[in-house]
């Protein structure tokens, strides 16, 4: 009885508490006598809670040691269920689709198990095979009848994923809205929704994008996989718009428990966001590492962000590390697709930097095949600004229009792509003597916008490129160094609440971020006040007041 009270509480916090619940599943299994009939149950709790916990490893060994055995048909396929799991957070998708398949063939399958394996099913082909994926998603909301529930939100879901990285986000915002619509489990809430986030902050809509960050983020599930998926979506967002010290925090925050944890299908967006950090702040050995990181998995990824946006960040750091022709060459040999898919819609600043490197090199055949693809994209979505002020951008660069490109600076809807469309203007007014002063106000405008941002490396180019024209630049101008006068709006906030005794979970809980940013922030307000730890920020609040 005492053994099966472990068990039940297990199953009681498994969501809210998974690593309690691993911790005494676990414990329930050590005190299970081999040859107790309730051994393969509490095998099945410990299993699932060690997946919940983020023990992929642990998880995937009990399972497959306990199919070893001689094992009855129901808990064997729960059992087979968790490394399909495992498989799938794994990266390892084909392995993971072969296991579901095989379920879902067995006439007795349990119908309260059927729909979780039909959901890894469908993420596993999402990564594994797109043309199979996309047919049995279509399928199911075909056929789907009666209330919405989670195989249907996990269909939408597909379906939405690649609308976006074939160029269609009008298609896949409004596939992606109504799969987080349709999200019925709360342990099931992070890909649907999350992918709406990123539908939304690749369209540089951010205040939609944050809504949905914070919804997920205040859920009830605190289920592992479900908190890194969220920190990767929001490393994104941030970096998009242009909080790039933030992006980085939470990117290797998500890069570190994924690694520890073995959710090798994590790695590659959080390594993605890592490498782009890293070429905005002049850290080239930093993006080089995380780049190769990033093309190991690759070609089984494609679920959280497209397969493009790891193609582009490749093609990004290459030409920052090796050379135009180098980075060229990737788009021939490696990414002859990457131009006609869908990340001008995803990621629309690529489009006036592939513009930019096209001209760079001679190439007008390229230039125009991208100018002409995001206008097609501008043109089929008119509903979406930021597309619109790429097809602005694109086309200003291409035509030496700086009218063009003017507009394409004040309507961007991401810092840096402001700032990009700015540069692009003074360096085409740089040719004529007679624009010298509107090319020196279009390059401060821009070097005031990589500045906001930390954009170090585009802030020194701009420089150098005032310094050509004549122009000396001061330093920036910087808060005070210390004291709380030097504190920002964020760490403010995150001071009172620590001043108010609350935990760093209970922070990251009312602000809807993750403990890694509260940690970030943390260290920072420490270095400030010059304190060592939260008793003295405690102290010097009420000295303050």
């Amino acid at each position: 009885r005492s053994i099966e009270g472990l068990v039940a509480a297990a199953k009681a916090v498994l969501w809210n508490a998974p690593d309690a619940a691993a911790e005494l599943a676990g414990r329930a299994l050590e005190l299970t006598d081999q040859a107790s009939a309730s051994l393969v149950h509490r095998t099945v709790v410990a299993a699932r809670a060690l997946i919940a916990a983020g023990k992929l490893t642990a998880a995937q060994a009990l399972a497959q040691d306990a199919l070893s055995r001689q094992v009855s048909p129901e808990p064997a396929a729960k059992l087979r269920h968790c490394v399909a799991i495992t498989t799938l957070l794994g990266a390892q998708h084909t392995e993971s689709v072969e296991i579901s398949e095989a379920l879902l063939e067995e006439p007795d399958l349990l119908p309260e198990l059927a729909p979780w394996v039909e959901i890894t099913r469908m993420m596993a082909l999402l990564g594994h095979d797109r043309r199979r994926a996309e047919e049995l998603a279509e399928t199911i909301v075909r056929t789907h009848t009666g209330s919405p529930d989670d195989v249907l939100a996990t269909a939408l879901a597909v379906l939405a994923a690649i609308a976006r990285d074939t160029g269609q986000p009008g298609a896949a915002l409004e596939l992606a809205r109504e799969a987080a619509q349709s999200v019925t489990s709360h342990d099931l809430c992070a890909y649907p929704q999350l992918l709406l986030a990123t539908v939304f902050s690749g369209l540089r809509e951010f205040a939609d994008a944050d809504s949905v960050v914070r919804r997920v983020r205040s859920g009830p599930s605190a289920v592992v996989t479900k908190e890194v998926m969220t920190s990767v979506v929001q490393a994104r967002i941030l970096l998009q718009a242009g909080r790039i010290e933030e992006a980085s925090v939470e990117a290797r925050g998500a890069l570190a428990v994924a690694e520890e944890t073995g959710h090798a299908a994590l790695v590659a967006p959080a390594s993605a966001v890592l490498a782009m950090v890293a070429i905005h702040t002049g850290d080239l050995p930093a993006a080089i590492e995380h780049v190769e990181r990033c093309r190991g998995y690759v070609p089984t990824d494609g679920i959280i962000f497209s397969r493009a946006y790891y193609q582009w960040a490749d093609v990004v750091v290459s030409h920052v590390g090796f050379g135009l022709d180098k980075a060229l060459g990737l788009l021939t040999d490696q990414y002859p697709g990457l131009v006609s898919s869908g990340l001008f819609a995803e990621e629309p600043r690529a489009a006036g930097w592939f513009v930019r490197r096209a001209l760079e090199a001679g190439d007008e055949r390229l230039a125009k095949a991208v100018v002409d693809r995001v206008e097609r994209l501008a043109e089929e979505n008119p509903g979406f600004r930021a597309v619109a002020a790429a097809a602005l951008h694109a086309r200003g660069l291409f035509d030496s229009d700086a009218s063009l490109l003017e507009l394409a600076s004040q309507q961007h809807r991401d810092l840096w792509a402001r700032a990009n469309a700015a540069e692009d203007l003074g360096a085409l007014l740089t040719a004529d003597p007679a624009d010298r002063a509107a090319s020196v106000k279009a390059l401060e405008n821009a070097l005031g916008l990589y500045r906001e941002i930390g954009a170090s490396r585009d802030s020194a180019r701009v420089l150098g490129r005032l310094r050509k024209l004549g122009r000396r630049r001061r330093a920036a101008p910087v808060r005070p160094a210390s004291g709380w006068s030097s504190l920002d709006d964020t760490e403010r906030a995150i001071a009172n609440l620590v001043a108010k005794g609350q935990t760093n979970r209970q922070i990251s809980t009312q602000l809807f971020m993750s403990p890694h940013t509260v940690n970030f922030h943390l260290r920072k307000i420490f270095r400030k006040l010059e304190i060592s730890s939260r008793v003295e920020l405690v102290m010097r609040s009420r000295d303050d007041q």
